[in-house]
Parts: structure tokens; sequence; C-alpha cells
């Protein structure tokens, strides 16, 4: 420790603790055996039931002076009791560690170059065919052409054999485009991923991008849906 001793962590003041707690039990034990056997509010349900929610009962017997004396001398002690215990450790361990906090900042990484962009995205839904039409504005800012190879959102991947289908199918290097992206799948219902009954729909996800030399670019996307109809 900071003061030279050795202590074992897994029996240091276990003594204290275990005492200090059990001082509390026997204080909660005593006012709840007073209450259960000697309070005739516990022994008297029928007639305690009857009487109104603000009246003790004191009229009839089931609050006397005794239990007053009773739950006053019980707080009373359950005070004393924190007080001594706070006094006693504040002398039993005068010097104590504040709380330890470690902040750090994570290096920033480096992010690969990106050659393809997308902005301006809006989306329709139509749940009767349970189709999905994302249009968006793809920019390709790299050296070779780049096709759209799949979308992902939520847990799942759309590609080109689940239902989706892009047009154009290829972006030119240096081009920007009107691109279409349409995904046809059951999965929108059955997972509700449209909710139609909200007064704002949207979807986010990624697309993902493939240059002729197979190198991928990770696009985010977000567009707010608009339903064609309402089943």
């Amino acid at each position: 420790m900071l003061d030279g001793k050795n202590i074992d962590l897994d029996t240091y003041a276990t003594g204290w603790v275990f005492w200090f707690s059990f001082a509390g039990f026997v204080l909660g034990v005593g006012w709840m055996l007073w209450g259960t056997l000697k309070h005739r509010t516990g022994t008297n349900l029928a007639v305690t039931s009857q009487i109104p929610l603000n009246d003790s009962g004191e009229d009839i017997g089931l609050i006397t002076k005794a239990d007053h004396r009773t739950s006053s001398l019980i707080a009373a002690l359950a005070v004393i009791l924190l007080v001594v215990g706070w006094f006693y450790m504040d002398w039993s361990w005068p010097t104590r560690i504040p709380q330890q906090v470690l902040r750090i900042t994570p290096p920033s990484l480096e992010e690969p170059a990106r050659s393809a962009h997308a902005k301006g995205a809006k989306a329709t839904y139509d749940p009767r065919s349970d189709t999905l039409v994302l249009n968006a504005q793809v920019s390709n800012t790299g050296a070779q052409p780049m096709k759209l190879v799949g979308f992902t959102t939520s847990n799942l991947m759309f590609g080109q054999g689940d239902g989706l289908s892009v047009e154009p199918a290829v972006v030119a290097p240096q081009q920007t485009v009107p691109l279409k992206v349409t995904i046809r799948n059951k999965v929108w219902s059955e997972q509700r991923l449209i909710p139609l009954n909200k007064p704002q729909m949207g979807v986010a996800g990624l697309l993902a991008f493939e240059s002729a030399d197979g190198k991928q670019n990770w696009v985010t996307t977000e567009a707010p849906v608009t339903p064609t109809a309402f089943r």
C-alpha cells in the first residue's frame, strides 16, 4: 500500500464489513418482527383494509404510543449506526485513494482513399411487391470504372442474386450519374424494416462499390422513404 503495508485483498476488513452489515440487519429484523408479531396492522388485516388511507387507526388501537416510540427508537439507532460507522471509517482509514479515471485519446486512423461518393439519396417503397427503390447521385473520382455489387442495411446484405438490380450497371471514371438501386425482397415486410405506421420513414446502409481491379469502396447513405401504397 502507499504506507508500505501489505494486505490480503481476499480477507482485508471483512470482519468490519460483516459486523457493520449485521448491525443494520438486526435493526431491520427487529422492525419487521415488531410490525408482524406485535403490531396489530399485520395481524388484523381485515380491519386495516377498511380504515381510510390517511387514518393511522389510533382510535381503535391499530397504532399505539408504543408503536410510535418503537419506530422512533429504531430510526434513531439507524442514524446513530450510520454516524458512528462514518467516524470509525474516517479514523481507521484517514488516507484514502480517490477513484482513478484514465483518460486517453485514441490515435486517428488514416482513412483509405475513396473513389466512390453518394449524395442526395431518396427512396420509395412499394409494400405490395416488397420493393425498395433507392435513387442517389453517385460520383466516381477514380481512374477505373466501378459498379455497385451490394447494399448492406441492419444485419442484411443484398447482392445481385438477392433481388438487387442497378441502373446504370457501371459508373465511368470522373463521372457523376444518377444511380437507381432496386431491391425486391420479402425481408422488408417480414422483418418490418420499413415502418409504414410511422410519420417519418427512412433507410440507411452501406453501398458497396467495386472497381475493375477488385478494390471495394463502402459508402454510407441515408435516405427518406416515401411509400407508394399502404397495405
